[in-house]
C-alpha cells in the first residue's frame, strides 16, 4: 500500500468524533468570503489503501464537501485493543489562494478550542504534505440529524428524547460561545447522532470565526441564517453569537415541523 510522507504532523488529545462533509458544501458563503473554489481533482477520489501517520489506512469516500472528500479508514491495532473505525477529510489546499487556506487554519483552530464537549466532534489528529491537509477522525455511522429524522423517523413521538438532544445541542452552542467560537452555520446536516440517536455531536467547524461581529455576509445556510447576514442595505455588521441564536431557533422549528409531517 502506498504511504503517505508527510512534513508536518500535530497531534490533539482526547476522543475523535467525524463530522459527514457530504452535506456541507458552503459554496456561496465560500464564495462570497472572496475564496476561490478549486475542482476536486479525480486522484482525489483513488486514494484507497494510502496509509497516513504509518497506522491509518485509507478505504473508500463516504462523503465530498468544497475544498476535499471524506474517507472512511481504519487505525492500525494498538496492544489489547480493536482496530479503530475512522474517518479521513482530505483537503486540497495546494491550489488555494492565502485566503482559502487561512479559512482552513482557522477551521482547525476553532474547532481545536471546542473540542474537549462531549457533545462537539473531537478532532483526533491530522497531517499535511504540499498538496492536501489531512484531518483523521472517529467514524460516526448513524449519520446527521436530518437523516435520522427524515429517512429513519427516530424522533417521532418521542417527546422526552427530542427535549433531550436539544439541551445536549445547546450546551455544545454555549460552551462554543464560552470559548469565543461561533459556528455560523448551525443546521439538522451538521448535527450527528450517535446510540440510536440518543446523543448529538455537533460538527462542521468550516465558517466558524472568534469575531463577535463580522461583516462576512452570506456566511451559513440561507435558511438558517439571520436576517443581518444577508447584508441588506442600512447594515454593515452583525453579531455572530446572536446569528447562531437565531440558526437554533430556526433548527428547533425546522424539526419539530419535520417530525409532525411524519405523524
Amino acid at each position: 500500500m502506498p504511504r503517505l510522507d508527510v512534513s508536518v504532523v500535530h497531534e490533539f488529545d482526547g476522543a475523535a468524533e467525524t463530522p459527514d462533509l457530504a452535506h456541507s458544501p458552503h459554496d456561496q458563503a465560500v464564495q462570497a468570503q472572496g475564496v476561490q473554489i478549486p475542482q476536486i481533482p479525480w486522484w482525489m477520489f483513488e486514494l484507497g489503501g494510502m496509509t497516513i501517520l504509518d497506522r491509518v489506512v485509507l478505504d473508500h469516500v463516504i462523503g465530498q464537501g468544497t475544498f476535499g472528500v471524506v474517507y472512511a479508514a481504519t487505525g492500525a491495532k494498538r496492544r489489547h485493543a480493536r482496530s479503530q473505525v475512522l474517518a479521513v477529510k482530505v483537503l486540497l489546499v495546494s491550489q488555494l489562494s492565502k485566503v482559502g487556506r487561512k479559512q482552513i487554519d482557522n477551521e482547525i483552530y476553532c474547532h481545536h478550542l471546542v473540542a474537549a464537549h462531549p457533545n462537539i466532534i473531537a478532532i483526533h489528529d491530522y497531517a499535511e504534505d504540499p498538496v492536501c491537509r489531512y484531518i483523521i477522525m472517529d467514524a460516526c455511522r448513524d449519520g446527521d440529524l436530518f437523516k435520522c429524522i427524515t429517512e429513519d423517523e427516530l424522533y417521532v413521538g418521542q417527546d422526552d428524547l427530542i427535549k433531550d438532544i436539544f439541551i445536549q445541542l445547546l450546551d455544545a452552542v454555549e460552551f462554543c460561545h464560552a470559548k469565543g467560537v461561533y459556528h455560523r452555520d448551525l443546521k439538522p446536516e451538521n448535527i450527528l447522532c450517535r446510540d440510536g440517536g440518543t446523543r448529538i455531536l455537533l460538527s462542521d467547524f468550516g465558517l466558524a470565526t472568534c469575531d463577535r461581529i463580522s461583516r462576512d455576509f452570506l456566511c451559513g445556510s440561507e435558511y438558517y441564517m439571520s436576517p443581518e447576514c444577508f447584508g441588506y442595505p442600512g447594515i454593515s455588521e452583525y453579531s455572530t453569537p446572536h446569528n447562531d441564536i437565531w440558526a437554533l431557533a430556526c433548527l428547533f422549528t425546522g424539526v419539530l415541523l419535520a417530525i409532525l409531517t411524519l405523524l
